[in-house]
């Protein structure tokens, strides 16, 4: 697999995966640790925005270089194709999120604490985010 023969959008959910892979990766362990008392609130509370910022900017930066490296493939509108393989990896991803967040409301009866059960359930939306490029790579890899 060469990275020139993919098309924009294929170069654009692998970015968000591991993005989002790498970055939230760190923030759920450090909501962990928050949650076992091993990281205090204020410490904890600074870390996670200085994550969901750094997040924030790497999305920003490496599609913007994406649409630079490629400019004419990034203003393609999408094909039949394309739109055929982002709905059936958002009908796989909306069923995690259901799950999740169905998950995330019982966690308020087990645990008491809203903060758990917020936790869950953007936990619920990071996974299913990630079903969602990581099955379009996947349809993107199948139909090449």
């Amino acid at each position: 697999m060469r990275v020139a023969d993919m098309s924009f959008r294929e170069k654009s959910a692998w970015v968000s995966f591991f993005t989002i892979l790498g970055v939230f990766t760190p923030f759920f362990w450090n909501s962990y640790r928050q949650f076992t008392g091993a990281l205090d609130g204020p410490a904890g509370l600074t870390t996670a925005f200085g994550l969901l910022v750094l997040f924030v900017v790497i999305e920003v930066v490496l599609h913007v270089a994406l649409a630079l490296w490629s400019p004419k493939d990034a203003r393609t509108p999408k094909d039949e194709r394309e739109r055929l393989i982002e709905m059936r990896a958002t009908f796989l991803a909306f069923h995690v999120l259901v799950t999740g967040a169905l998950v995330g409301v019982a966690t308020i009866h087990l645990s008491r604490s809203a903060w758990v059960m917020q936790q869950v359930v953007l936990f619920a939306i990071v996974l299913a985010e990630l079903v969602k490029f990581g099955t379009e790579m996947v349809l993107f890899r199948r139909d090449a």
